[in-house]
């Protein structure tokens, strides 16, 4: 990873974190949220995953607006360190301990690499 890709990783995981501890926290069943960069397409290649304890507060959370705003939260943190989605629809996902559990046995390295890449 060159020095700059390394500073880029270090703001981008500070500002995930902020968005982590300002926006989500409060939402029934969110967990964590994990991300996927490739440095030399970040505005193309990136992909921020958040996770709900179970499918059914996620399913909950994606039919309310509160998706809604949470897409634009991240998108809007994200574009403070110069970063601009391309779809930001499409690379903002919602998964599930519960689903992960079922479908990679737990394993989120095997889930990411497979589903989100």
């Amino acid at each position: 990873m060159k020095k700059t890709d390394k500073k880029l990783d270090k703001q981008l995981r500070q500002c995930l974190t902020n968005v982590c501890e300002d926006h989500f926290e409060s939402i029934d069943g969110f967990v964590w949220l994990s991300h996927e960069v490739n440095f030399n397409s970040i505005n193309v290649s990136l992909r921020v995953i958040c996770v709900f304890d179970s499918n059914e507060n996620q399913a909950m959370f994606e039919s309310s607006s509160a998706k809604e705003m949470a897409v634009e939260y991240v998108q809007k943190s994200l574009q403070s360190i110069n970063i601009n989605l391309k779809n930001a629809t499409k690379q903002i996902r919602f998964d599930s301990e519960e689903r992960c559990k079922l479908e990679h046995n737990g394993n989120w390295a095997n889930r990411i690499a497979q589903k989100y890449r």
